[in-house]
């Protein structure tokens, strides 16, 4: 990468400065895990005061997208809403989203993965809650790009745990070194997880 100065380009030092920030800040593991895995787990990114207020924010903004009011995160049955609703735009809602989405460690892996000129694509809720129908595993790289797919990323997601994720109430999926296949899940990987390979073509 350059940078282009009076006509003559200039080596740009980001790359350096986006690996200082990263040792910094205690993340080369983390790194690693992006680099091999295709993701990575950051702990306790946000205070128990920034994860309440975010729920919070949440709440609000589900009821005032739904039009339904008296949502309880706690004890949703699926009377209310059922399987997931996505909420966008949750950056004008609240200023909480802002914080979160500033928060340093995220955003020097993003800034590591995108650059530093990388811009912010949307910010949304996937609010989940009993029944309805899970969403097919897919790459969010590609994005209507056909395969094969760069080497290098074209989109950098950053998933905040609010609630505890589980096996029975719901998570988020990841399927380890998929990121290397360069190309969108085949209809056997999503329909048969456990019988599909990696290397499938």
């Amino acid at each position: 990468m350059a940078l282009v100065a009076q006509g003559k380009a200039q080596p740009s030092n980001a790359f350096e400065r986006t690996m200082e920030r990263i040792r910094a800040l205690g993340l080369e593991a983390n790194l690693l895990e992006l680099e091999t895995q295709g993701y990575t787990v950051l702990k306790g990114v946000l205070s128990p005061t920034t994860i309440e207020r975010a729920k919070d924010a949440i709440v609000r903004s589900t009821e005032r997208f739904t039009g339904r009011s008296g949502i309880d995160i706690a004890n949703e049955d699926g009377s209310k809403l059922k399987g997931m609703t996505y909420i966008p735009y949750l950056l004008y809602d609240d200023p909480v989203f802002e914080e979160v989405l500033m928060e340093e460690k995220p955003l020097a892996l993003v800034t590591y993965l995108l650059g530093e000129s990388c811009l912010l694509s949307s910010m949304g809720c996937h609010f989940r809650v009993p029944g309805g129908t899970p969403l097919m595993l897919h790459s969010d790289n590609g994005n209507g790009t056909p395969a094969p797919f760069a080497s290098h990323s074209f989109v950098a997601n950053v998933n905040y745990a609010l609630t505890p994720y589980s096996k029975e109430a719901g998570c988020l999926a990841m399927v380890p070194g998929s990121h290397k296949l360069l190309r969108q899940p085949t209809l056997a990987e999503n329909f048969r997880p456990a019988r599909a390979s990696k290397d499938t073509p």
